[in-house]
């Protein structure tokens, strides 16, 4: 792989995982935003749903927040593997 497509496709996973990781961290504390005290704007508006029920903040938490966490931290392996194999 030459130079620049290194750098390319390391720049690419790096902003993939840069936009991935707040969006599902942000999921994960909007169940408690209120309670944390945080001037977040609301997720839930965001994406255009409501919770209903206890159980479904739990749901949205684990579905959006953990998703998309690990859709940013598979980004973030794929950088380092991308990096160890340019050393190869």
């Amino acid at each position: 792989m030459n130079t620049l497509t290194q750098i390319s496709l390391t720049i690419f996973l790096l902003l993939m995982a840069a936009v991935y990781l707040p969006i599902g961290l942000w999921a994960i504390i909007a169940p408690a935003q209120d309670a944390l005290g945080l001037e977040l704007p609301s997720f839930y508006e965001a994406v255009g749903l409501s919770v209903i029920s206890p159980i479904g903040y739990s749901e949205f938490a684990g579905i959006y927040g953990g998703i998309n966490i690990v859709i940013g931290l598979m980004f973030l392996i794929a950088v380092s593997y991308t990096h160890l194999r340019a050393h190869e």
